[in-house]
């Protein structure tokens, strides 16, 4: 009888075990079966999802993993209660550039998402060379004799590095996680050097 008891504990917890995969598989195809059409997601069903949740709750849900953030960068809101926001992507804490989601909605509601977001990226975001070093290289980049931070009453204008993930430039390059590389752009030089 024991025996029994015990075999009736384990198949209701392998049960449950089954039910709760098949709950998961069902919600993320059922937020994309369900909501993503014609190029963008639409929120037009009886389930709302709030603007507070939307890169938090489901984040998973657009294939980001927990080493990418969703930061408000731009929100227009309407006196009537429409918001247009825009999201900028972040891989470990570091932007992602062109890679952003324009959320549109009501009174906090979501109305409808697009955008592109770039889903996979495994790279190390420490290592890289100083500062100091990225702006010497660029200066050697350029070739200028001068600069205008150099002349009296400009050191205002000395160059801001800012570490981000970018894209190699040029039609020739999709975007996919291997054309994709951490560098520093530099502000105040006009261009950006990868390292």
């Amino acid at each position: 009888m024991e025996t029994f008891y015990n075999m009736k504990n384990i198949l209701a917890v392998l049960t449950a075990i089954i039910c709760l995969l098949t709950f998961n598989s069902f919600g993320q195809s059922k937020f994309q079966n369900d909501y993503f059409r014609d190029g963008m997601y639409h929120f037009d069903g009886l389930e709302k999802i709030s603007e507070a949740e939307l890169f938090t709750t489901f984040k998973s849900e657009f294939g980001l993993s927990n080493d990418y953030s969703l930061k408000r960068s731009n929100d227009v809101v309407e006196e009537s209660g429409l918001f247009n926001s825009k999201y900028e992507l972040y891989y470990k804490g570091i932007p992602v550039e062109g890679s952003m989601y324009n959320v549109r909605g009501e009174k906090g509601i979501v109305q409808s998402v697009n955008g592109f977001a770039l889903q996979g990226l495994n790279i190390n975001v420490t290592g890289l060379i100083s500062e100091e070093d990225a702006i010497n290289a660029a200066k050697d980049h350029i070739g200028a004799n001068t600069y205008i931070w150099e002349n009296d009453g400009m050191a205002d204008k000395y160059p801001v590095p800012e570490l981000i993930i970018t894209k190699k430039r040029g039609e020739d390059y999709a975007h996919t996680v291997t054309n994709y590389a951490l560098c520093y752009k530099i502000y105040r030089i006009t261009h950006s050097i990868r390292f």
